[in-house]
């Protein structure tokens, strides 16, 4: 697979902070060579909860291969908003194709 041709899914919770959590939801940006496989930038928005919401931005790590594929991991912390932030850690799904 053109590693330029795939994109991965990405699903779960952040840590609590002030009572409560967000969920992180989305899709990578496609792959980016780098030296040891490649990479996805991975931003958004997390859901919204009692009146408010946070971004988020990091990148993957290199693959890690699996049964059909290959994942990939990725942690940070969102911005801050009403003076608190989440941090969170997750992994992808398995490749999807995309991008002619």
């Amino acid at each position: 697979m053109n590693h330029q041709q795939h994109i991965h899914l990405f699903f779960g919770p952040t840590t609590e902070a002030v009572d409560h959590v967000h969920h992180l939801a989305g899709r990578t940006g496609p792959a980016i060579p780098t030296p040891g496989g490649h990479i996805h930038a991975v931003l958004g928005m997390v859901t919204t909860t009692i009146q408010h919401s946070h971004a988020f931005s990091t990148c993957t790590g290199n693959p890690i291969p699996v049964r059909d594929g290959h994942i990939h991991r990725f942690s940070g912390v969102t911005t801050v908003e009403q003076e608190h932030s989440h941090r969170f850690g997750l992994e992808t799904s398995i490749q999807q194709p995309c991008c002619p």
